[in-house]
């Protein structure tokens, strides 16, 4: 509840420094009232909460208003434009729900975006802009646009790996095709700038958020502005191997640097984290001319006589939802099961469905179990690439359409199944 409080009590300094209010519930008709103010600083500060991983804190609001009411004796003052505990408290359930609807439109975002299904995720993200449009939803879209500008045609006309690609394993499977015709090029470039431009907004928030900086830079080198980045790179302080890696890419853009690249990229392939030393290994490759191989990886999930919770193909094809655009033509819902959540979204008549399992005890592969540690020797590069989250990582295994995840210590906090 101290995480809460201080969220809560955040969201006002802002809103009195900023002269600006979050209105999250979008009560137009009051929004200057004092009682939108804390309607508005309860979701924000529940929402903080569940970011910085306290998600169990949306039930407890209307506990918590009792608790605060009657420590200080509210309930029998009054107080000029602070509202009565039933008042509050009945927003407070409001909050509470319109809470649960940011936390699932947030976890499907982060899973879709796992998942490689970058535009559907970006059209939730973009939904949550109105409710909360913090560093992490803007770092988020800045890299949704920015994976869609590498992939517009169905093509990958980019040589090297970089350290925001997610879907190393289809990107392995597919050849880097005919070049970009101009339009191809035009959408290429007006993506970039759309990311360049979020995650710039990410920076003004924060110019110490290291995420949204390494996504910058990432996004110059791909709109080729590469001595623009090798001198922000040689002032830039931070030491971290992923400022290594995107070095090491931007010396590589120049014949007579290649060679220096090489060496760093072999000095990263021993990198503590996963997903730099496999991007390295695979840069190192792709300069020298060499082929990746990628040999077919069987699936190994465990047989549990059916999904959890007996989920059927009938569960995708539920009326309702929320629609995430004015046209209506996105439209997300979710099922919650007794073990599970289901997650189904619509986009133009193209339904993707993906099935969250947290602590579930099922052996997801015999080698893996759920409440157990991931160890580093069960990656196996392009088919379980490591995929930074803000609290641990996501690994993808790309033969199953299996994600699971990790907290900060490799302990495995939940799975999902994506169904196709």
């Amino acid at each position: 509840m101290l995480a809460f409080l201080l969220g809560h009590e955040l969201t006002h300094y802002y809103q009195r420094t900023t002269g600006e209010t979050t209105n999250f519930l979008a009560y137009h008709q009051h929004r200057n009232a004092n009682l939108d103010s804390e309607i508005n600083a309860d979701l924000q500060g529940i929402f903080l909460c569940h970011l910085a991983g306290y998600d169990r804190i949306r039930p407890l609001l209307p506990k918590f208003v009792d608790r605060i009411y009657a420590a200080y004796q509210l309930e029998t003052k009054t107080l000029q434009n602070y509202p009565k505990k039933a008042e509050r408290r009945q927003h407070a359930m409001v909050v509470q729900q319109r809470a649960d609807t940011l936390f699932h439109l947030f976890q499907a975002a982060t899973y879709l975006t796992a998942f490689g299904k970058y535009e559907e995720a970006a059209v939730c993200f973009d939904y949550l802009k109105p409710y909360y449009s913090g560093q992490e939803v803007h770092n988020n879209l800045g890299v949704l646009y920015t994976l869609q500008a590498m992939q517009v045609g169905g093509k990958h006309p980019d040589l090297l790996w970089y350290p925001l690609e997610l879907d190393v394993y289809t990107r392995l499977e597919k050849a880097r095709g005919a070049p970009l015709t101009d339009n191809e090029q035009k959408q290429r470039n007006t993506l970039l700038q759309q990311a360049l431009q979020h995650l710039e907004t990410a920076l003004a928030m924060n110019p110490g958020y290291e995420p949204a900086q390494i996504n910058r830079w990432c996004v110059l080198l791909l709109l080729g502005k590469t001595e623009e980045v090798k001198k922000e790179l040689q002032r830039s302080k931070a030491k971290s191997d992923r400022k290594k890696l995107l070095c090491a890419i931007a010396k590589a853009q120049f014949e007579s640097e290649q060679a220096k690249a090489l060496e760093l990229f072999r000095d990263l392939e021993q990198s503590a984290d996963n997903q730099v030393a496999t991007l390295a290994q695979y840069n190192m490759a792709a300069l020298m001319g060499e082929d990746i191989a990628v040999s077919p990886v069987a699936c190994k999930m465990a047989d549990q006589n059916g999904y959890p919770d007996g989920v059927r193909l009938r569960d995708l094809r539920q009326p309702g939802g929320i629609p995430l655009d004015e046209a209506g033509k996105t439209i997300l819902q979710w099922q919650e099961k007794s073990h599970s959540t289901l997650y189904i979204i619509n986009q133009k008549g193209r339904v993707s469905a993906f099935q969250v399992v947290p602590s579930a005890a099922l052996a997801i592969q015999p080698d893996i179990r759920v409440g157990l540690s991931l160890k580093s020797n069960h990656t196996n590069g392009a088919h379980r690439l490591s995929i930074p989250t803000q609290s641990g990582l996501f690994w993808y295994m790309a033969p199953c359409k299996t994600m699971i995840k990790t907290d900060s210590k490799n302990k495995i906090e939940a799975w999902a199944v994506n169904y196709e």
